[in-house]
């Protein structure tokens, strides 16, 4: 995410420029004012910050807001390579200002920082940096420093002008004394902390100006000109060079001790390590996984082996024994091992869980590898799921005194009867066990009827008791199609599987947003019922559950919401009814215009529309007709979006829709098309430009015309025209042959 100026064009600004740099500094704020937004990692330095830099955003999401606030500099830094004056660069940074003044000082000082006045600028220009640049400093002296107000300060401490410094150093010294604000105690430091934080960057003047309790400690504070830089996860004491050497000359079990005697053994490192120590030779570390597994010691060390091995099992020579004592071995430690606390992090725990779902999937899908073993990792299966067949624990109760009995830790395993809490990541061992073992009932079952009994009442046990968990019901509806068809009496048993309840997670509410699976499934949409269908669209009349459903339409589903016009009238009842209406209109209009390949029916969004018009919708449902301006011929599309306007002017793309109706002025339902769309504003409130030329360029046509072919509406087209704002069309005569 970088913007730089092109020298080949002069340096020139262009054209949309200013329109980039507001929407930039509006991205920034949204990011600010995101709710459950966290500070910047106490390691970001905007003048270091790159995209995937590994070293400086080791948090477990990507924060994009130091990544906004790059651009936002990149940007101006091209308006100052291009000669931009420095008022124009900075036009929308307020806007960061009152969304988070921290955010702003600190953008503002990397820019400055790095564009000071050069030596040819005028006294103005030179004035306007100076100004910016000392209110800055006193702002930022008066709290903790970062990377980018420390390089600031320094720099205007070090250069500012004799006429200016006695000031500066005497709002400086006033910044630094002041004790913090009650009210931000907790984000600033007190006075004496803040100064010693400040010290390497102040002049010696100023600094014998402070309080002798305001300096710098005696081990010295760190230079807060730059950021300290976080170790890296992936360090290690052993070097992968040497672990390989060693395997080559005493084999991987001597390797494997090595790596257990580390001084840092079980470091999260070792999982890479590990990883490319196999794949260099997947039959020498696979041969004998029970003896490796107790060479490496540590329960940690032997996660990150499996999962390592896992990855390897379709190597030529991968487990010449086969791979179900390292199946068996990843299940016993995802039930010693706390289970993996965060998913974007991966530890221990959510390598074992790698490990084993990895192999059991290639064992599922290839038919072999377990022999008799299998028993006995179904039971584990088994085990590892059991805690899903009983409702969620309570939240933790407030911590006990100290000395009061010490409890597990929330979602971690500690045995068959621990009680997990809701919310678990689908990283977890029982959600992960339980997609496996629907995958293992799918296998076993080719046709209808033949999946496991006990699989199934397994699940049955786990839809009653967590059906309304999100990962739960995420991976219940994964497998919903096989179920649906490989499982008819069981799913007719429970219709919990197919309950669509707005704002409560449920099986087909997770098949119907998934992004990924088995694809589309008419079939299985259909079973959910016409009325879940019309209420799950109404609060989403254009996301994934509307492709869906136009898809289904369009490949000969027909029948699928039932008669169109009683569905348009069902789906526009309710406060927001004109509004689904309308989102659905018009994400019909757009999926048709995209012309799918798979598409088997003919006239689905001629008839739609239709009957949409004939439904005696309320205001405002006919909106997003405006997009089929990109689709339908010619005659079928002008008298329907004619009526469309009729009933809502404010149409979606109106600029469009009078485009292609200027095409057409012999055409009546045209002029009149056009008509109705100058009689109410556009949807964003205010009379729409495009409209207007476009409907002036109509009535021209039309009124040039021969007199036997020229529509009687385009008088009609003047009087809108004129009452739209085109004042000159009231005295110019109209055009005759």
């Amino acid at each position: 995410m970088s913007v730089t100026p092109d020298a080949g064009d002069g340096g020139g600004s262009f054209r949309w420029a200013r329109a980039v740099r507001g929407a930039l500094a509006g991205l920034l704020c949204r990011d600010i004012e995101a709710s459950g937004r966290r500070p910047w990692s106490e390691f970001v330095d905007l003048d270091e910050v790159r995209v995937l830099d590994a070293t400086l955003f080791l948090g477990p999401v990507l924060d994009m807001g130091p990544l906004l606030a790059r651009a936002v500099l990149d940007l101006a830094a091209a308006d100052a390579a291009a000669g931009l004056p420095l008022a124009d660069r900075l036009r929308a940074w307020p806007r960061i200002a009152a969304a988070d003044t921290g955010v702003h000082d600190r953008v503002l000082a990397a820019h400055l920082a790095a564009h000071p006045p050069h030596p040819g600028a005028g006294d103005e220009e030179a004035g306007q940096w100076w100004d910016l640049a000392v209110e800055a400093t006193v702002r930022l002296l008066a709290g903790h420093p970062t990377p980018e107000g420390a390089r600031l300060v320094d720099l205007v401490l070090t250069t500012c002008p004799p006429e200016r410094t006695a000031d500066l150093h005497r709002r400086a010294r006033q910044a630094l004394c002041a004790p913090a604000a009650a009210e931000v105690e907790r984000v600033r430091p007190a006075g004496a902390e803040r100064a010693g934080a400040w010290s390497p960057v102040l002049p010696a003047p100023l600094l014998a100006g402070l309080d002798p309790s305001h300096r710098a400690r005696p081990d010295g504070p760190p230079d807060p000109r730059s950021a300290a830089r976080p170790l890296s996860r992936h360090r290690t004491a052993l070097e992968l060079e040497d672990l390989r050497e060693l395997a080559a000359a005493g084999g991987t079990l001597a390797a494997a001790a090595a790596l257990a005697g580390a001084p840092d053994a079980g470091a999260a490192g070792y999982a890479i390590v590990l990883q490319r120590l196999v794949a260099a030779d997947p039959a020498a570390w696979t041969a004998d996984v029970p003896a490796l597994l107790t060479a490496l010691v540590l329960p940690e060390l032997g996660a990150f082996y499996l999962a390592a091995a896992a990855t390897a099992v379709r190597r030529p020579g991968a487990f010449p024994a086969g791979p179900a004592e390292a199946v068996l071995a990843a299940l016993t430690l995802s039930r010693t091992l706390p289970a993996p606390a965060d998913p974007h992090i991966p530890d221990a725990g959510e390598h074992a869980g790698r490990a084993w779902s990895g192999l059991l999937a290639f064992v599922w899908r290839t038919g072999d590898g377990l022999g008799g073993h299998l028993p006995a990792a179904l039971d584990r299966l088994h085990a590892l799921v059991e805690p899903l067949t009983r409702p969620a624990a309570p939240p933790p109760a407030p911590s006990v005194s100290a000395g009061g009995p010490a409890t597990p830790a929330a979602g971690r395993t500690a045995g068959e009867e621990q009680q997990l809490p809701a919310g678990l990541p689908e990283s977890h061992p029982a959600v992960r066990a339980l997609d496996c073992l629907l995958d293992y009932a799918a296998a076993q079952a080719p046709r209808d009827g033949q999946m496991p009994g006990d699989v199934l009442d397994l699940v049955a046990a786990v839809l009653q008791a967590r059906g309304g968990d999100e990962p739960v019901a995420g991976v219940l509806g994964k497998h919903l199609p096989l179920l649906h068809r490989r499982a008819t009496a069981f799913t007719a048993a429970h219709p919990d599987l197919y309950a669509l309840v707005p704002g409560r997670p449920s099986p087909a509410a997770a098949w119907l947003h998934a992004r990924r699976g088995p694809g589309l499934d008419p079939l299985l949409l259909a079973a959910l019922g016409r009325r879940q269908l019309l209420a799950a669209l109404r609060g989403e009349p254009a996301g994934t559950l509307a492709f869906r459903v136009v898809h289904a339409l369009l490949t000969g589903h027909d029948s699928l919401l039932g008669d169109p016009t009683a569905a348009w009238r069902e789906l526009a009842t309710g406060p927001d009814g004109a509004e689904a209406a309308s989102g659905f209109l018009g994400y019909l209009a757009l999926f048709t215009s995209l012309r799918p390949l798979d598409r088997t029916s003919v006239d689905t969004e001629q008839i739609w529309w239709t009957a949409a018009l004939e439904a005696g919708l309320p205001p405002g449902a006919l909106a997003g007709a405006g997009d089929f301006a990109a689709s339908l011929p010619d005659e079928v599309w002008l008298p329907l979006a004619r009526r469309s306007a009729a009933h809502t002017p404010a149409q979606t793309d109106a600029g469009r829709i009078a485009e292609r109706a200027a095409a057409h002025p012999r055409e009546p339902d045209a002029l009149l098309l056009a008509v109705h769309l100058l009689t109410r504003p556009a949807p964003d409130g205010a009379q729409d430009s495009d409209v207007r030329h476009h409907a002036r360029a109509l009535l021209q046509a039309a009124e040039a015309l021969p007199a036997p072919d020229r529509p009687a509406e385009a008088a009609q087209l003047r009087r809108a025209l004129v009452e739209a704002g085109e004042v000159d069309l009231a005295h110019a005569p109209a055009t005759t042959n």
